[in-house]
């Protein structure tokens, strides 16, 4: 998947990477979209099947929300489909989830509401539009700001 030049499908300039549950996450150059993107792979075979191309299109097609991070494109390299998201500024590191945020912070009671109503604001959005349910929710999968 990365070449001795340290791209990523032969084609995204690597920037970083990060471990996740069933996929890893690499921070890229985007070249075309002249951007910087999070690309995920899924690492093992259950979890690729998990995301289907249909759902994958839904999901393409999903209005902008701001308690959702976009997915900007999706493609398949010797059977592996992988897709690319908004890469969040600041966001390159594990530290800005909301488990590593909980860790080093006891957040005021206003805060966690917040919080709250904006991840339940953006799991209403992505079902209404696209009918499909986000089946693992955690810490992890929580960026915070």
């Amino acid at each position: 998947m990365i070449d001795g030049h340290k791209n990523l499908f032969g084609r995204f300039p690597v920037l970083g990477q990060l471990q996740g549950g069933t996929a890893d996450v690499y921070i890229c150059e985007h070249p075309a979209l002249d951007q910087v993107v999070a690309i995920k792979v899924p690492r093992r075979v259950h979890a690729q099947q998990q995301l289907t191309t249909v759902e994958i299109r839904l999901l393409l097609s999903m209005p902008p929300n701001p308690s959702v991070v976009p997915i900007l494109f999706a493609e398949e390299w010797q059977g592996i489909l992988y897709f690319g998201m908004e890469c969040i500024a600041g966001r390159t590191k594990i530290g800005e989830t909301l488990r590593a945020y909980l860790h080093a912070s006891r957040p005021p009671l206003q805060w966690s509401g917040r919080q709250v109503v904006s991840v339940m604001r953006g799991l209403e959005h992505a079902y209404t539009s696209t009918g499909l349910l986000h089946l693992d929710i955690k810490p992890d999968n929580i960026l915070v700001d």
